[in-house]
């Protein structure tokens, strides 16, 4: 089809809310469309280049609309990757710290400058997927994507999440006093990890006991493990934290992997080759194999081998793997029930997912700073819990509670623990001046600043 026959499929978002920025080739019209019209029609706010007014100064244009943008939807393709157009739209995004998503629409050799430039964006190949039902599933479990809270949306949420008078209260207090405001409610501390999680507790608990038993074990194979959880819950850290604490100083090194940044098996060989040097020196690495999903499980029978049999696939042949603990981590599924319902998926069998489903001996499912519910009884708990870290290592007591509340009542972090940790270290660099942050564009990557400042005054 000619790029000049394509249609407009609908108008691009204007207005003062939220939205999302798309950059791609215009050769790539009849790609792009299709994807962002089922975003158009998930109710999430679009603004791409079409519709601008002919008078209209177009660098300016594009400039201000990056500007105001919360997230930069980047369309990848080898007529992209040729485009000075996306390349300068790329480098003033990176300028402004809006997050970009990068998806594949073809297999794209990218020139070195802007590979680099990609390099630590989140990455998700189109072509790979069956159709594009099966791409949506991944996309929209995707961290900015993946809430129906997401300030993208044209139907906003309510100002503040749903309160619990009696939980409110316990979390107000246990930021000022502490484990001694919880005394009546159960929890789960080891090293730094404290959880009230219920599910979090089991999950924890259980692998405490494998990974006990696995110490004090004379077996040569690795334990598997997963861990299940949005974006900064406590996956990598709690088992982390109950590792340093039943290992010791058996625990040489801590070592980890993104899955969706192996390019090749010769990737993947020279990860375990650094495992198993961490083993030869006699203790136990702790493994975690990130984002295991990616790709519909593009790496998965790769990890097979070291899983199942305790050898990694080399240059020269396959390699004693030796005692470690390989734990494989996933926001894509936020509980371990999710992840098995791939059982029947075609893609999952090709890749033997089977095969790794039955080698997990534990699972933990872990839940972030962000609502996994309406009826979520605990979430002002867990940011009570990280606001006092956050209070105790900035060293600033003399927080006001108007701010405490507001951080507490937000209905949504854009990247769960991530974006509450920045939101703070932002209010601390502005010296608890509200009026600053309606110009901090970083403020507004991660939480709606709108909303924030409505709950500074109301509260105030």
């Amino acid at each position: 089809m000619n790029v000049a026959e394509i249609q407009i499929p609908f108008s691009p978002y204007e207005g003062d809310k939220h939205y999302i920025f798309i950059s791609y080739a215009h050769k790539n019209d009849d790609k792009v469309f299709p994807l962002i019209s089922r975003l158009n029609e998930l109710k999430y706010r679009i603004w791409y280049d079409k519709g601008i007014n002919p008078g209209a100064e177009w660098p300016e244009v594009i400039a201000q609309h990056i500007k105001n943008a919360l997230l930069v939807i980047l369309f990848m393709s080898p007529e992209a990757a040729e485009s000075d157009n996306v390349k300068r739209e790329v480098t003033f995004s990176q300028k402004f710290s809006i997050p970009i998503i990068t998806i594949f629409l073809k297999e794209t050799k990218l020139p070195s400058g802007l590979d680099l430039q990609l390099s630590l964006t989140q990455n998700l190949y189109y072509y790979e997927y069956q159709n594009i039902d099966a791409f949506f599933k991944q996309l929209l479990s995707s961290g900015p994507l993946k809430s129906s809270a997401t300030p993208f949306a044209v139907n906003d949420t309510d100002a503040i999440v749903t309160v619990d008078t009696s939980m409110f209260d316990v979390a107000m207090q246990y930021i000022k006093r502490g484990k001694d405001a919880i005394k009546d409610i159960p929890y789960y501390e080891r090293g730094a990890l404290l959880s009230i999680e219920p599910d979090e507790i089991s999950g924890f608990s259980s692998i405490e006991k494998l990974l006990s038993m696995y110490y004090t074990g004379d077996t040569k194979q690795p334990l598997t493990l997963a861990a299940f959880g949005s974006y900064g819950s406590s996956r990598s850290f709690g088992i982390q934290q109950i590792a340093r604490h039943i290992f010791d100083k058996a625990l040489t090194q801590t070592l980890s992997a993104t899955a969706s940044f192996f390019s090749n098996e010769k990737d993947i060989s020279q990860f375990f080759f650094s495992v198993r040097n961490c083993a030869l020196r006699g203790g136990i690495p702790l493994v975690f194999i990130d984002d295991f999903c990616a790709g519909q499980f593009r790496w998965l029978k790769h990890f097979l081998a070291p899983v199942n049999e305790g050898v990694f696939k080399g240059e020269t042949g396959f390699h004693p793997l030796g005692r470690c603990v390989l734990v494989f981590a996933t926001t894509q599924y936020t509980t371990f029930k999710d992840f098995l319902k791939n059982k029947k998926d075609a893609g999952f069998l090709n890749a033997k997912g089977d095969e790794l489903i039955c080698s997990i001996k534990g699972a933990v499912n872990t839940s972030g700073c962000n609502p996994v519910s309406n009826k979520d009884k605990t979430v002002l708990i867990r940011r009570a819990i990280l606001l006092r870290g956050f209070i105790e290592r900035s060293r600033h007591n003399a927080v006001s509670e108007s701010l405490l509340r507001a951080m507490l009542l937000i209905p949504f972090y854009e990247y769960d623990f991530r974006s509450m940790q920045e939101v703070f270290s932002i209010i601390v660099e502005s010296e608890f001046d509200i009026n600053r942050l309606s110009d901090n564009y970083q403020f507004a990557v991660h939480v709606d600043t709108d909303a924030f400042q409505n709950l500074l005054l109301r509260e105030g």
